[in-house]
């Protein structure tokens, strides 16, 4: 099941923003050494994506 597909991905943007889906959050890529947008090479090392729960879920 794709649940998300071209989403453009910013650092501690969601990516999913979908809540009919029932996720209970949303995933986000969190640059671990400053504020830049993901990229490529650092996908796992310096951008991690990571999930985040909503207050609700």
């Amino acid at each position: 099941m794709q649940v998300v597909a071209g989403a453009i991905c910013q650092n501690l943007n969601p990516v999913v923003h979908a809540d009919y889906l029932g996720l209970g959050g949303d995933f986000v890529f969190a640059d671990t050494q400053g504020s830049d947008d993901p990229t490529y090479e650092g996908l796992g090392e310096r951008y991690v994506l990571t999930f985040v729960e909503t207050e609700n879920g």
